[in-house]
């Protein structure tokens, strides 16, 4: 089954837990990561976008875009401005 690109495949959706003391978009980062390390997201394969994100998890925009900021700081992906963030290679 392919997502709404159409080209990428659906994940299941993964809620976050808002009772959890540690903050929403480390959580989202930490599905994110996981998804990386796992391959489902493989080497240069673009990461779903910020809008995409916010529906996925059901938060502000705010919130997905500081997701995926923690993990261009630990170089797991880089954004680029207009096409979106990618996952590095290995």
């Amino acid at each position: 089954m392919t997502g709404p690109c159409g080209t990428c495949h659906t994940l299941p959706s993964v809620t976050v837990d808002r009772f959890d003391p540690t903050p929403i978009y480390l959580q989202i980062a930490g599905v994110l990561r996981e998804r990386i390390q796992s391959g489902q997201y493989a080497p240069g394969q673009v990461l779903p976008s910020e809008q995409q994100l916010q529906q996925e998890f059901e938060v502000a925009r705010a919130t997905a875009r500081r997701a995926v900021e923690v993990l261009r700081d630990e170089g797991l992906v880089v954004t680029m401005p207009q096409r979106g963030s990618y996952v590095t290679p290995k």
